[in-house]
């Protein structure tokens, strides 16, 4: 689960802590160099299974005493899978034991250009960048960085066949850890990337200001979270396709220790949060369009309870996209060009989730072999059945010509909504004008301006902050599914 949040945040910081695995015991340098080599085996170990669809592989590692410190080299990595991915060569640092059972990471060398290869061997791209400042503080005790600082520029990833280049100007990493007590580690790793363009083969072009994301992680317990996902890594190799493609069927003790992984991860952290940010985008990734700022984010807090929160955040600010249905006096009137949605559930069940999961596992269902399908069908059923509520933050949806801001409570029983919305629209006349004019080119204007003189018809009219016309509903929705605006019935309106 937790390995599958994000997958570009993921695989930086994974590129991070794989400078490091010092796990050394305080004896003499030789021993302490083949510790911190067995502690960088043991993680690339759990990073290497090749059945994935992104994995790590490499020839060799080589730790050895330098001075006061440690010279490690990591050589033939390669990120991919079935022989085609990306050959990283080798990887060097140097490790400084400090106090405390920690170690200062410092001068990273990367090969300046890397080839990415297909599965034939034949060369498909490149990737190259320039490191203009590396360092970092790992800790033995919590298995992760206290302080990481990585910086580069002039990154271009280039493919040959069919042709395209991304961009990068400047790009940055960081993390900061903090021990949670308990052998617990507080960790947020943060990327930014800068001045991002990108061309595909027909040479449409994407452009961002900026890129970045945030990852926070809370009460983690990185070491326990390894140790299982060792016991996972072991099951996968012994459970491989054969050569007819079909994997061994599973025994009962592996499919109890499956089941038992499963009880255990969502023990090892409290909750994170995540948020990927992008300023000044414009390109075929926003359809032909251009937005000054968008932001997601998601955030799971007691994961390790019987019931989580989750809260949900989605931002934009002046999206405009190059199409002609929407660039019309209707499509302005109707398209959010701007919006904050902050949605937070709560009730979560993540305990009975995982337990059924468990038990699936343990009884030998027909998806055995598949965990995380199962655990979705499983969530999705207990989400289905569990008595939700959701809590609506003030929230906005602004259109060229109308703004709606909303908020409230919900909460369901067996899957039932109900609750009560307060929503405050501002231009609803201007918008009924709109439409009303759009009648003779658009014929589904009529259903809408139906409908919308129907709302009006039940609103409470009002005078905004501004001085302008506002609109006010309160809706409530009771558990049998009948709903009231202000009041009055739906069905009456």
């Amino acid at each position: 689960m937790i390995d599958r949040l994000h997958p570009h945040l993921g695989a930086i910081a994974f590129a991070a802590l794989l400078l490091t695995g010092a796990t050394a015991a305080e004896a003499g340098p030789q021993e302490d160099a083949e510790a911190i080599t067995r502690g960088i085996e043991g993680f690339l170990s759990l990073v290497s299974d090749q059945s994935q669809a992104v994995g790590v592989s490499h020839d060799k590692v080589n730790v050895t005493p330098d001075g006061s410190g440690f010279a490690v080299a990591i050589t033939g990595m390669r990120l991919g899978s079935g022989g085609a991915g990306l050959a990283l060569g080798e990887l060097d640092y140097r490790l400084e034991p400090q106090t405390d059972r920690t170690y200062k990471v410092g001068d990273l060398r990367l090969a300046h250009e890397m080839p990415a290869v297909g599965s034939d061997g034949k060369p498909l791209g490149t990737l190259s960048f320039e490191t203009t400042a590396f360092s970092g503080l790992w800790s033995s005790a919590l298995q992760s960085f206290l302080s990481l600082d990585w910086q580069a520029r002039n990154v271009v990833a280039t493919s040959f066949d069919p042709k395209g280049t991304v961009t990068v100007a400047q790009a940055a990493l960081s993390a900061e850890g903090k021990d949670a007590g308990n052998g617990r580690l507080d960790e947020t790793v943060t990327y930014t990337l800068t001045d991002v363009a990108a061309t595909d083969p027909a040479g449409a072009p994407f452009k961002a200001a900026k890129l970045g994301g945030r990852l926070a992680l809370h009460d983690f317990d990185f070491p326990g979270y390894r140790a299982q996902m060792a016991k996972l890594h072991d099951l996968a190799r012994k459970y491989a396709a054969g050569g007819d493609g079909q994997p061994p069927a599973l025994t009962d003790a592996d499919r109890a220790e499956i089941a038992a992984v499963a009880r255990t991860l969502p023990k090892l952290i409290s909750g994170y949060d995540l948020s990927l940010v992008t300023d000044g985008a414009s390109g075929d990734i926003v359809s032909s369009g251009r937005v000054a700022h968008a932001e997601i984010g998601i955030a799971l807090a007691g994961i390790d309870g019987d019931a989580a929160s989750l809260r949900l955040r989605l931002k934009q600010d002046d999206l405009a996209v190059d199409d002609p249905d929407l660039n019309t006096p209707l499509g302005q009137a109707l398209f959010p060009k701007s919006l904050d949605l902050d949605f937070t559930f709560d009730q979560v069940p993540i305990a009975s989730a995982t337990e059924s999961l468990a038990q699936s596992m343990a009884s030998g269902g027909a998806m055995a072999q598949d965990p995380a399908s199962l655990f979705l069908m499983t969530m999705m059923s207990a989400l289905d059945a569990a008595p939700l509520s959701l809590k609506i933050a003030p929230s906005v949806i602004e259109t060229a010509r109308g703004r709606f801001a909303f908020e409230g409570d919900l909460a369901s029983t067996n899957g039932m909504p109900f609750g009560k919305v307060d929503v405050t629209a501002t231009g609803l006349a201007e918008i009924a004008r709109t439409l009303d004019a759009a009648l003779k080119e658009d014929a589904w204007a009529k259903d809408i301006l139906d409908a919308l003189h129907e709302i009006q018809g039940a609103a409470e009219h009002a005078t905004g902050a501004d001085g302008k016309p506002v609109d006010k509903f309160l809706l409530e929705l009771a558990p049998d599914g009948r709903m009231k605006v202000n009041g009055k019935p739906l069905n009456a309106l």
